[in-house]
């Protein structure tokens, strides 16, 4: 079984976290939230979040985080961030990340808040980050730039198996794919990764788990 840690594209064949945006049709297995570059629209949007959050089929809040690239005023992202992570706590769920060139100040959010809860760093793809995200708890989800990130590929084998997810984003790359890499980065058969990634999954995605 290929689980998959956060997609833009729902698919039943595979075990998967989809990224549900409001008024989409509930799925099961789904996390919900507003993207760091719809951050604008929050106030107007955070009421059917937090909606969203309590249905049975929610496993995780996000993706949410902060974007230095695309979006409005960082300090608008870093307002929303936190009105996400007082709803992972409330209701105990993890939360997909996303951060571009913010890491410093995801890192410092963090810290202040000591979250209960899991923070996935989904999409990584600056491999001199990664000893570092490690360090402070984070997991790691990793994606499709893998196929072709020659520094993020000689780094893989850092990342110990708890702190392991895979995912496919909006890609169209088959989770199979990636899934072939990085057990060819780690000198492992690809059901003995399936069952690594398969038992980190479900400690991270608790509800998921738990049916």
């Amino acid at each position: 079984m290929y689980f998959n840690a956060h997609t833009h594209l729902h698919e039943e064949v595979n075990h998967e976290v989809y990224n549900l945006y409001v008024e989409e049709e509930i799925c099961a297995n789904f996390s919900i939230g507003i993207h760091p570059w719809n951050a604008s629209e929050g106030l107007k949007i955070l009421p059917f979040i937090e909606n969203y959050v309590q249905k049975k089929e929610c496993v995780a809040i996000g993706e949410t985080g902060l974007d230095r690239i695309q979006g409005p005023d960082l300090a608008v992202q870093e307002w929303l961030f936190r009105k996400h992570i007082e709803l992972s706590e409330t209701y105990q769920l993890p939360v997909i990340v996303h951060c571009v060139r913010c890491w410093n100040e995801l890192k410092m959010i963090h810290r202040e808040l000591n979250p209960t809860q899991y923070w996935v760093y989904h999409g990584i793809s600056k491999a001199n980050l990664i000893n570092e995200i490690l360090h402070e708890g984070f997991i790691l989800s990793i994606g499709a730039n893998v196929l072709t990130n020659e520094k993020l590929q000689a780094a893989i084998k850092q990342i110990p198996f708890d702190q392991l997810l895979l995912e496919t984003d909006d890609s169209l790359v088959p989770i199979e794919n990636i899934y072939h890499k990085i057990a060819e980065l780690k000198g492992i058969p690809v059901i003995a990764l399936q069952e690594k990634i398969a038992s980190t999954f479900k400690r991270i995605f608790s509800k998921w788990n738990n049916g």
